[in-house]
C-alpha cells in the first residue's frame, strides 16, 4: 500500500489563498508586461526602419541633384570645348569647381575626348589620373549612336585600386566610388541637327562621403551593402555594443541596388522599454509582496487552533496525560479538544490495564520459552544421535558386506591349507617309517604346487578388501583433512561397496580427470558416494534388470562440479522437494530412517562449504549435481578424462 506525502494545513491554506489571488495577478501581470515591451519595440522598429530611409532617401536626393548638375555641364560649350581647345580649359574647370561647392559629395571631376584622355580634371592633382577600369564604359557611350544627352551612373568596384595606386595608397585606401557620367555632345556649324560626341565628362562619388554627410553619433551603425551581401561602405572607429537593432532601405545607384542598413545599440533603444517594465515588476512585486503578507497573516491566524490542537495531541502522545487544556478561541475546535481529553484519559486508563496483562503473560511466555528451548536442546541432540547412528548403520552395512565378501576367499584358504596340512602329516609318516620313495615326494610336490596358488590369490583378495574397507571406513569415522587424489579414491568406495553391488546387475561409469589432487575431507566424499549409491540400490533399482549408474567430476572455472546420476525409477514430483528434509523417507516400513540425503546435505554445505541440488529428470531416474569451491578443496588438476563400466 503507498503512503501518500503529507503536508502541512498552514501550507495548504497558503497554497489555495496564493493560487486564487497571487496566480491570476501574476498571469495579468505577466501579459500586460509582454504587450507593453512588444509595443515599444514595434515602435522602435518603426523608428529605426524610418531613420533608414530617411537616409537613403538622403542619398537618393544627393545623387539627383548632382546628375543634374553633371546634365547642366555636359551640355556647357566651355565644357565641350575644352575637349578640342586648350583655351577653353580655364572656364571648364571654373564650371567644374562650382559643381564641386554645390556637391560635397563629388571628390572630383574629369573630362575625357573621344580617345579615353583625360583633357580637364578638378582638382588639378587628379590631371595625369587615368581611370583605367571605366575605360569600356566611356567608349561605349562615345560610340553610341543615338546622341540624345543621357547621365549614366553606376558602382563600380575597381576605381579605388587606380586611386590607391595613384596616391601610394595613402588615400581612400578602403573607399569604393560611384561613377556619374555623361556625353558631350557638339552641333556641327552650319547645320544645327547634324550633331557629333566630343567626349564625356564623369564626377568620381567616395561612398564613404555619404557616411560623413550623415553626422552620425556613436550610437549609430550604418553600412552599405551590394545585392549579395558584401559590404562596400561602412562607419571607422564604430562603437562597441554587444547587440544591434538595424534595419535595412534599398538605394537605388544607376543599375545598382545598394541596401543601406541603419542600426543603433540595443540597449539603448530598449532603454525606456526595460525602464517601463522594471517599474511595471516594481509595481507589481509590491502588489504580490503585499498578498504574501496578508496570506502569511491570515494563515497563521486560522493555524493557530491547529497548532494548539497538535501540542495538546503531542502531550497525550508522549504520555503526558495531566497537561492543562489550551485556550481556544474557537467553539467547534474547543468541542474536539474535549473530545481528544475523554479519549486520551480512557486510552490511559486502558494501557494500564494493558500494561498489567501483559506483564503477566510475559511471564508465563518466559516459562514457556525456557522449556521451549529445554525442549530444542533435547532434539538436536537427539537428531545428532540419530545422524551419528545412521552413519554406523550406514558404516555397519560396509562391514556386514566386507565380513560376507572375506568369508569366501578365507574358507577356500582354510581348506586349502588344511589339505596342504594332511598332505604334510602323510608325508611325515612315511619319513618317519623309512617308507619315503620318490613317487611319493612326487606326488606331495605336485599336490603342493597346486595348492599354494589358490592360498595366495584368495588371501590377496582378502587384503585387498580389508584393505579398501579400512581406507574408507576410516575416513568416514575421520574429521580430518588429507590430501588424496579424487580418481583413486571414488574407485576405493566403489570397491568397498561391491558386496552391495553384487546383488544388483549395475555397470558405473566413471568420467574424472585423474590429476585431480585434493586437500579436503575425503570420509565426506565417501558418506556422499555410499548414500547416493546405496538410495539407488534402494529406492530406484531391482534386482532383476539392468541399471546404469554415471560419476563425473570436473573442473568448471573456480569450482569442482560432481554429478551423480542413475537410470532408476525416478522421484515423484510431489516428493523433488522434500528428498533433502531430515526423517523424510517412502520406505519406512522397509526401515527407512530418511536422514541419507540430509547427511549429505549438511555434509556439503557445511564441511565442503558447497551446494547441492538435485535436477528434475520427469521421473526418469536421479540427477544429483554438488559444486564445490576449489579455494580449500582442490590443490591441482588436469583435464583428463577416464571411461569405466
Amino acid at each position: 500500500m503507498l503512503i501518500k506525502k503529507q503536508q502541512r494545513f498552514k501550507s495548504l491554506i497558503s497554497i489555495i489563498i496564493l493560487s486564487a489571488a497571487g496566480i491570476p495577478a501574476l498571469i495579468v501581470a505577466i501579459i500586460l508586461i509582454t504587450q507593453l515591451g512588444d509595443n515599444n519595440r514595434t515602435q522602435v522598429e518603426d523608428k529605426i526602419e524610418l531613420k533608414a530611409r530617411m537616409l537613403s532617401q538622403q542619398i537618393e536626393h544627393k545623387l539627383e541633384l548632382l546628375t543634374t548638375n553633371i546634365d547642366q555641364l555636359a551640355h556647357d560649350q566651355n565644357i565641350i570645348l575644352a575637349t578640342d581647345n586648350g583655351v577653353f580649359g580655364n572656364a571648364a574647370r571654373n564650371q567644374m569647381s562650382v559643381l564641386l561647392e554645390h556637391n560635397s559629395i563629388v571628390d572630383f571631376i574629369q573630362i575625357y575626348d573621344i580617345y579615353n584622355w583625360p583633357a580637364e580634371s578638378f582638382p588639378e592633382q587628379y590631371s595625369l589620373m587615368e581611370l583605367t577600369p571605366v575605360l569600356e564604359t566611356l567608349t561605349s557611350i562615345i560610340k553610341h549612336k543615338n546622341f540624345s544627352s543621357q547621365v549614366f551612373m553606376f558602382y563600380h568596384k575597381g576605381i579605388n585600386n587606380v586611386v590607391n595606386e595613384y596616391f601610394n595608397k595613402t588615400i581612400y585606401s578602403e573607399d569604393q566610388y560611384i561613377v556619374v557620367t555623361a556625353p558631350l555632345i557638339k552641333n556641327t556649324e552650319g547645320d544645327p541637327n547634324q550633331q557629333q560626341i566630343n567626349g564625356v565628362i564623369l564626377a568620381l562619388v567616395p561612398i564613404s562621403k555619404f557616411l560623413k554627410e550623415m553626422n552620425l553619433t556613436d550610437s549609430q551603425l550604418v553600412s552599405l551593402e551590394l545585392e549579395k551581401k558584401s559590404t562596400i561602405a561602412k562607419q571607422s572607429n564604430l562603437p562597441k555594443y554587444s547587440k544591434w537593432m538595424i534595419k535595412s532601405w534599398p538605394v537605388q545607384i544607376g543599375q545598382n541596388t545598394i541596401s543601406l542598413n541603419y542600426g543603433e545599440p540595443l540597449s539603448i533603444v530598449t532603454k525606456p522599454i526595460n525602464r517601463a517594465i522594471l517599474s511595471f515588476t516594481l509595481i507589481v512585486t509590491i502588489i504580490l509582496a503585499s498578498c504574501v503578507i496578508f496570506v502569511i497573516w491570515i494563515t497563521k491566524r486560522l493555524s493557530t487552533p491547529f497548532n494548539q490542537m497538535h501540542e495538546l495531541v503531542t502531550s497525550y502522545t508522549q504520555g503526558d496525560f495531566d497537561v492543562s487544556m489550551p485556550e481556544i478561541r474557537y467553539m467547534e475546535f474547543r468541542e474536539l479538544a474535549d473530545l481528544l481529553s475523554n479519549m486520551a484519559h480512557t486510552i490511559f486508563q486502558n494501557k494500564e490495564e494493558l500494561e498489567h496483562k501483559v506483564k503477566i503473560r510475559t511471564n508465563d511466555l518466559a516459562k514457556s520459552n525456557e522449556e521451549l528451548k529445554l525442549t530444542l536442546d533435547k532434539l538436536n541432540a537427539m537428531q545428532e544421535h540419530l545422524i551419528e547412528s545412521e552413519k554406523m548403520s550406514l558404516l555397519g552395512k560396509l562391514v556386514a558386506g566386507v565380513a560376507h565378501e572375506i568369508s569366501t576367499p578365507i574358507g577356500i584358504s582354510v581348506t586349502a591349507i588344511s589339505t596342504l596340512e594332511t598332505y604334510t602329516d602323510t608325508l611325515f609318516e612315511f619319513v618317519d617309517s623309512g617308507k619315503l620313495t620318490r613317487n611319493a615326494m612326487s606326488d606331495y610336490i605336485a599336490k603342493t604346487s597346486q595348492l599354494i596358488p589358490i592360498l595366495l590369490n584368495n588371501l590377496n583378495r582378502a587384503a585387498e578388501l580389508i584393505n579398501n574397507f579400512k581406507e574408507v571406513a576410516v575416513d568416514q569415522s575421520s574429521e580430518d583433512k588429507r590430501r588424496f587424489n579424487l580418481h583413486d579414491y571414488i574407485y576405493e568406495v566403489l570397491n568397498s561397496l561391491q558386496p552391495q553391488l553384487k546383488r544388483y546387475q549395475i555397470s558405473i561409469e566413471v568420467n574424472c580427470d585423474k590429476n585431480i589432487l585434493m586437500n579436503s575431507f575425503p570420509g565426506a566424499f565417501a558418506q556422499i558416494i555410499t548414500n547416493f549409491m546405496m538410495n539407488s540400490m534402494s529406492h530406484g533399482f531391482t534386482q532383476k534388470q539392468q541399471h546404469n549408474i554415471s560419476i563425473n567430476a570436473q573442473i568448471i572455472q573456480d569450482q569442482l562440479e560432481f554429478v551423480y546420476s542413475d537410470d532408476g525409477c525416478g522421484i515423484p514430483q510431489e516428493n523433488i522437494n522434500n528428498i533433502f528434509d531430515p526423517f523424510y523417507t517412502t520406505k519406512r516400513n522397509d526401515g527407512g530412517s530418511g536422514l541419507g540425503l540430509s547427511i549429505v546435505r549438511s555434509i556439503v554445505h557445511q564441511k565442503l562449504q558447497g551446494k547441492i541440488k538435485v535436477i528434475d529428470t520427469q521421473q526418469k531416474g536421479v540427477k544429483l549435481v554438488i559444486f564445490i569451491p576449489l579455494t580449500e578443496n582442490i590443490i591441482s588438476a588436469k583435464k583428463m578424462t577416464v571411461n569405466m563400466n
